[in-house]
């Protein structure tokens, strides 16, 4: 049976954790890209620009004025990738409903223009996790 994980001291001395895949041990495996399926020494899984807390607030958006959240950033020159999550009360989600919307339809992602995110939704004490990744999103 093989160690699958390791976490502290590794071969070469460093600390870190490193999980390797069924049948090869963690603690020895070269990472060759296949028998290791993570190690927190490598430097390129996904690089974070940006992670927040938006709070609910006003948003206006062609002139109309709407409850919701809104996130900007300095333009990477680029369109990233962002991923949202709602916060309420303890509970954190990907996906809801908003009893706002007609026929309690999802609330969803209005706008994601190159460096801002705007949320529409009348959710008083809620508030958007985000993170803005280094990560050109293609755009056609």
């Amino acid at each position: 049976m093989s160690r699958r994980v390791v976490l502290g001291q590794q071969n070469d001395g460093s600390m870190g954790l490193r999980v390797s895949a069924p049948g090869v041990d963690a603690l020895t495996a070269v990472d060759d890209g296949h028998n290791l399926t993570f190690n927190s020494a490598w430097t390129d899984i996904a690089k974070i620009y940006m992670v927040g807390v938006a709070a609910n607030t006003s948003i206006t958006v062609n002139g109309l004025t709407l409850p919701g959240f809104q996130v900007t950033w300095p333009a990477l020159g680029y369109k990233p990738f962002v991923e949202a999550r709602l916060l309420q009360s303890n509970v954190i989600y990907d996906d809801y409903l908003s009893a706002t919307f007609p026929s309690g339809s999802y609330a969803e992602i209005r706008d994601a223009t190159p460096n801002t995110l705007s949320l529409f939704g009348n959710m008083p004490g809620s508030s958007l996790l985000f993170v803005v990744y280094q990560i050109p999103v293609p755009s056609g």
